[in-house]
C-alpha cells in the first residue's frame, strides 16, 4: 500500500515542489544564441538563422565556460522555459545547451517536440557532435546537430500525442478509496484545477507504465529509448542490456537508413562484417575531408572578421567593440575602446557593455533577416532531452 500512495503523492509533490533558483537566466538574446565567451562564429549563427527562419521547430543556444556545478538539466530546462523556446501555435522547441570548460552538453526539447525528437535520438545526435567537441570545433557540434535535428524533424511523425483526459475508468479499483481522501484533503488547500491536473498526471502514468511492460504486446508499446518510457521491475538489468546491445548491434549496420544509425566514430558504435575495410577507410577519409573544409572556412571567416576588426577599416560591414563578431585586436588601443563604449552609451538605452552585447550579439543576421527570437512564444520543458559529455 506505501507503493501505491507514493504513487499517487508523486505527481502531487512534482507539483508543489519549489524550483532551484541557483541559476541565473540571461535575457533572451534577439538571435537564439547566448555565448558571452565567442566561441561561435557567424557560421553557425548564420546556420541557426537559416534553420530557425524556415521551420516551426525552433532551436536555442546557450554555450559558456561552465556552469559552475550546476546539473546541466536543471540549467537546460529553466532557461527553455524562461526563453520560451518555440512557436505558441506549435511548441516545437529545442534548446541547444555547452558547458565548454565541464565537458558537457546537453539537448532539452519541448513536450511537443520530444514526440518526434525522442530522447534517444537526442542521444544519438548528442554521439554523433562528440568528436567536433573533443577537436573544440564548437562551430562544426552546433551545425551537425542542427542538421541532425532537421533531419528529424522533417519526417512526418505518426505519434499522437499522449491523451491527457480525466478519465478514471481503467485506474484500478483498489486504489480509488485512497484517491479519494487525497484529493479532499488537496482540493481544501490547493484548489480543484490543480487537483485535476494531479488527477491527469496519475492516469497519464498509468497508462505510460503499462505500455512499459517488457510482456505487453501492444503496437505503442514503450521500451527504454522511448521518451515516454516508464522503468519498471519487468525490465530486469539483463533484458535491458540485451535490448541496448541489439539496438546498438542494428544501428551500427551500414545499411542501416534511420536518423540515429550509429557510425565507427560515435560512441555505442559495434563493429560488424557490413563495415569492409574499404567502407570504413571511404567513410575515415569523408571525416577528415569535412574537417580540412572546416578548417578552411573558419580560418577565412576568421581573418575577415580580423579585416573588418581593424580601428582603421572603412567599410560599412565594420566590426566594432561591442558587435558579436569584433576579433580583439592591437589596432584598438584600451582609450579608443573606452572612447568608443562612452559613446555608445550615450546613444543605446542599454547602461552597460552586458546588455549592449545582447543588443548586438546577431547584428550580422538582423541585417539581412527578418526572424528572431522574439517571435518565440512557446513552453512546456518537462525535462525531455538528453546529456552527455566528451
Amino acid at each position: 500500500m506505501k507503493k501505491y500512495l507514493l504513487l499517487l503523492l508523486t505527481p502531487l509533490l512534482f507539483l508543489i515542489a519549489p524550483i532551484h533558483a541557483e541559476t541565473t537566466v540571461p535575457p533572451k538574446p534577439s538571435n537564439g544564441i547566448y555565448d558571452p565567451s565567442h566561441y561561435l562564429s557567424e557560421k553557425a549563427e548564420t546556420k541557426l538563422a537559416e534553420f530557425n527562419s524556415s521551420n516551426d521547430t525552433q532551436i536555442g543556444v546557450y554555450i559558456v565556460d561552465t556552469l559552475n556545478g550546476q546539473p546541466i538539466e536543471e540549467t537546460a530546462n529553466k532557461i527553455a522555459r524562461e526563453w520560451k523556446i518555440g512557436h505558441a501555435e506549435t511548441n516545437k522547441g529545442a534548446l541547444i545547451a555547452i558547458a565548454v570548460n565541464d565537458r558537457k552538453f546537453r539537448i532539452e526539447t519541448s513536450n511537443e517536440l520530444s514526440t518526434i525528437l525522442t530522447d534517444a535520438k537526442s542521444k544519438s545526435i548528442l554521439g554523433s557532435s562528440k568528436s567536433y567537441m573533443k577537436n573544440k570545433d564548437y562551430d562544426g557540434a552546433i551545425i551537425n546537430m542542427i542538421d541532425e535535428i532537421q533531419k528529424v524533424t522533417s519526417v512526418d511523425s505518426t505519434s499522437s500525442s499522449e491523451e491527457t483526459q480525466n478519465n478514471l475508468e481503467n485506474f484500478p479499483t483498489r486504489f480509488q478509496n485512497v484517491l479519494l481522501k487525497i484529493l479532499m484533503f488537496s482540493a481544501a488547500i490547493l484548489g480543484i484545477p490543480l487537483i485535476i491536473k494531479i488527477i491527469s498526471e496519475i492516469i497519464n502514468y498509468s497508462k505510460l507504465l503499462k505500455r512499459s511492460k517488457f510482456d505487453y504486446t501492444g503496437e505503442d508499446k514503450l521500451t527504454p529509448k522511448d521518451h515516454n518510457f516508464k522503468e519498471n521491475k519487468t525490465w530486469t538489468t539483463e533484458r535491458t542490456q540485451r535490448f541496448w546491445q541489439e539496438d546498438y548491434k542494428k544501428r551500427s549496420q551500414y545499411d542501416y537508413i534511420g536518423s540515429d544509425k550509429l557510425y565507427p566514430s560515435m560512441l555505442f558504435f559495434e563493429m560488424n562484417p557490413s563495415w569492409t575495410n574499404d567502407r570504413i577507410r571511404t567513410y575515415e577519409e569523408k571525416l577528415e575531408r569535412e574537417k580540412r573544409q572546416r578548417e578552411k572556412y573558419e580560418k577565412q571567416v576568421r581573418e575577415d572578421r580580423l579585416r573588418r576588426s581593424n580601428y582603421n577599416y572603412k567599410g560599412k560591414d565594420k566590426l566594432y567593440p561591442n558587435d558579436y563578431n569584433f576579433i580583439d585586436n592591437s589596432t584598438w588601443t584600451a582609450l579608443l575602446v573606452s572612447e568608443y563604449l562612452s559613446s555608445q552609451r550615450s546613444h543605446n538605452e542599454s547602461s552597460n557593455y552586458s546588455s549592449s552585447y545582447s543588443d548586438n550579439s546577431s547584428s550580422s543576421y538582423d541585417s539581412s533577416s527578418s526572424w528572431s527570437s522574439s517571435d518565440w512564444g512557446g513552453g512546456g520543458f518537462d525535462g525531455g532531452g538528453a546529456s552527455d559529455s566528451w
